[in-house]
């Protein structure tokens, strides 16, 4: 699972192509109504894995998601919250070998503000806990807390993140555990 700075906003890759491709249809603001998102994504092929010279690897993602949408606060911005289960699959095309990373998630937007400059500030944070798989072996994991703020050009309508523009993103909190998925991935299957 990979955290993607969207303004909906936690989460996985899969997510946030699911939300960047519009398969997800906008979530109600209705508190506590609770939406899901099932789907299998890919599969993709990547030549030169990481880095590796002739490493090509096929990667197919299984993901649920149950995401909500609330509107509160003076201003009404829409808080994004979410908890997403994925499971991706990276497989060796030359030889078959196979890594699973088994990963689970979740947070959302802690505060929303606006800069009078025409630009949001949204603090996120939330949990990530992602185990790597090989041969019925746990090779390495990535867990912990994180905290980061994400900034918009709000377009305009500061309540609105769909005309928003994404203009960039900085860590505040990032603990536990982090193997590096790269080395694992080719130390599993390259």
């Amino acid at each position: 699972m990979i955290r993607v700075p969207v303004r909906k906003t936690i989460g996985t890759a899969a997510l946030g192509l699911a939300l960047s491709m519009g398969v997800i249809a906008p979530a109600s603001a209705e508190p506590n109504h609770w939406e899901t998102f099932q789907g299998v994504l890919g599969p993709d092929i990547y030549e030169n894995f990481c880095g590796v010279a002739g490493l090509t690897v096929e990667q197919t993602a299984v993901v649920d998601i149950r995401f909500r949408t609330v509107t509160h606060g003076a201003d009404d911005f829409q808080y994004y919250y979410e908890g997403a289960k994925e499971t991706d699959t990276y497989t060796n095309v030359a030889t078959g070998e196979v890594l699973t990373v088994v990963g689970a998630g979740r947070g959302g937007a802690k505060s929303i503000t606006d800069n009078g400059d025409g630009t949001l500030t949204v603090l996120v944070s939330g949990t990530v806990n992602n185990v790597f798989i090989s041969d019925g072996q746990v090779l390495g994991r990535n867990t912990g807390v994180f905290k980061y703020e994400l900034r918009y050009d709000h377009g305009g309508t500061p309540t609105d993140p769909t005309d928003d523009v994404f203009l960039g993103f900085q860590v505040v909190k990032d603990t536990g555990q982090k193997d590096t998925a790269c080395s694992l991935v080719v130390q599993a299957i390259g």
